[in-house]
């Protein structure tokens, strides 16, 4: 096998020019894209912690209702369009125009059944004026949505691009906020806002696309959108299921709740989505090497899925105890004690992390080892658990019912993605735990001992040093093994190992 090579002679394989260049190249992607991700991350956190104190929580709540049913509204222009364009650019550069006018075809006439679907639905359901106007103002995202093409530049390996505009994107959209939002009545500008700054993302990208392939022509080519939507639904179906639990629990909480609710649980998960996208980040990082580990070597894969667990485990217990006892800190410092009713939620929705940190383990390989069936089936079953918990719990437990449905979903689906992978390779977790768990233990005393005489920062960092010296006093992670599990994604630029 080609993978057989020992890691001695991998390490000292010199690279050709041609390799450098790939490296350099794949390196300035991955720098610019995920550099981009974090700091839009961080600029569209900013924007949401003062939209939450000007707004107040009613207001906030109803912006966090209307986003959600935004959300199942995009799907008719999603489609798994995005990944089926990214892959075919990716495989022949020279036909990106093509497809560039043939998806943005199917779009913007997905984009205008979509919002006349949206104004069926606005007419129908039973809200206020305000929140019916504010969901119809989020719908204009649609369009900015479907004129996007980022997936362009992805596949043509331009990511610097990409990053750019997000960045200007949310640039734009903090400024303009932080310039025009300034009390709770003038909420319906925040949808208008928020479409504007899309429109400046999108405009920079047709730019830089028109200089360097000339401006494109929309398709309404029926044979070659057959073709096309034959491939990429499939991949879409995966993508429906996964917003089906990031949305369901705040839709049913507006409709069977009041707004207020609503702010407490959407404040709480802001800050949920925004920790779980570093493990995120992570995880996209060593996908390409998961999947050439598993045409390439076993052994190397379970090497690194092994190292993996471990430093997971030593990161998800100190997290999800942490957030537990800082909860209160933490909602105070970013949103004001107007959302402290969203503390038992947030308590509960930490542990959703540590189980989505440990459950991609299996998901993302079960993906990258060529199992996309598999996954969607996993990936459906916690759809299916969030609907149903949602409907029973949310009713009687409001937004705590909401976490709690949360959690078991993603419980759902860990077990499944863990049996499947298992069938692969096994990775068994749970051995990476007693340590961690031991220095959390001692943490999360300390923490409860001085919680009400530190505030949020010399508290998160003095908690911080109590967990680290424990664990590298128990030896639950060494840094030969953090050095290792570097040297091994650093190889992901090598082309030379195979």
């Amino acid at each position: 096998m080609a993978g057989s090579r020992s890691l001695t002679s991998i390490d000292m394989k010199q690279p050709s020019g041609g390799e450098i260049s790939t490296a350099r190249r794949i390196f300035r992607n991955f720098f610019s894209l995920y550099s981009a991700e974090i700091v839009t991350n961080l600029l569209r956190f900013l924007a949401v912690a003062y939209l939450a104190r000007i707004l107040g929580v009613q207001a906030f709540g109803e912006i966090g209702f209307a986003t959600a049913v935004l959300a199942y509204f995009t799907l008719l222009i999603n489609l798994g369009l995005d990944t089926f364009g990214v892959r075919e650019v990716a495989r022949d550069p020279s036909l990106v125009k093509n497809y560039v006018g043939n998806i943005l075809g199917i779009r913007i006439l997905g984009s205008l059944l979509s919002f006349a679907l949206l104004l069926a639905f606005v007419s129908l359901i039973p809200k206020p004026p305000q929140v019916k106007n504010l969901i119809l103002l989020y719908g204009l995202g649609i369009f900015s949505f479907s004129l996007s093409l980022d997936w362009a530049f992805l596949g043509i390996e331009k990511m610097q691009y990409v990053a750019l505009s997000r960045i200007l994107r949310q640039i734009s959209y903090l400024g303009l906020i932080l310039l025009l939002i300034a009390k709770p009545e003038q909420i319906l500008t925040v949808p208008l806002v928020q479409f504007a700054s899309a429109m400046v993302a999108v405009f920079v990208l047709t730019l830089v696309f028109a200089g360097k392939f000339g401006f494109y022509r929309i398709q309404f080519d029926l044979v070659s959108w057959k073709g096309i939507l034959r491939q990429s639904l499939p991949m879409g179906l995966s993508f429906i299921m996964i917003q089906v639990y990031y949305n369901f629990d705040v839709v049913i909480l507006g409709f069977m709740k009041s707004e207020q609710e609503v702010g407490w649980y959407t404040a709480a998960y802001k800050i949920i989505l925004l920790v779980n996208a570093i493990g995120l980040i992570y995880y996209n990082t060593i996908f390409p090497i998961i999947s050439r580990y598993y045409k390439t070597s076993q052994e190397k894969l379970q090497t690194l899925l092994n190292h993996t667990a471990k430093l997971m485990c030593t990161a998800i217990v100190p997290l999800g105890v942490g957030g537990v006892f800082a909860a209160r800190q933490i909602l105070d410092f970013v949103y004001g004690k107007e959302f402290l009713g969203g503390i038992l939620a947030f308590q509960i929705l930490i542990w959703v992390v540590a189980i989505i940190w440990i459950s991609c383990i299996y998901g993302n390989s079960l993906l990258a080892c060529d199992r996309q069936k598999q996954f969607l089936v996993g990936v459906s079953l916690g759809a299916v658990t969030n609907v149903l918990a949602n409907l029973i719990l949310i009713p009687r437990l409001s937004l705590v019912g909401a976490a709690i449905s949360t959690i078991l979903a993603e419980g759902v689906v860990f077990i499944y993605m863990y049996r499947r992978f298992s069938e692969i390779i096994r990775i068994p977790f749970a051995r990476y735990l007693p340590k961690p768990l031991a220095a959390s233990l001692v943490m999360g005393l300390f923490m409860f001992w001085v919680r009400n005489q530190l505030s949020l920062f010399p508290l998160v960092f003095a908690a911080i040093a109590v967990y680290f010296s424990l664990i590298f006093l128990l030896r639950g992670i060494t840094w030969q093994e953090i050095v290792e599990l570097k040297k091994q994604i650093a190889r992901r630029t090598q082309p030379g190992d195979k």
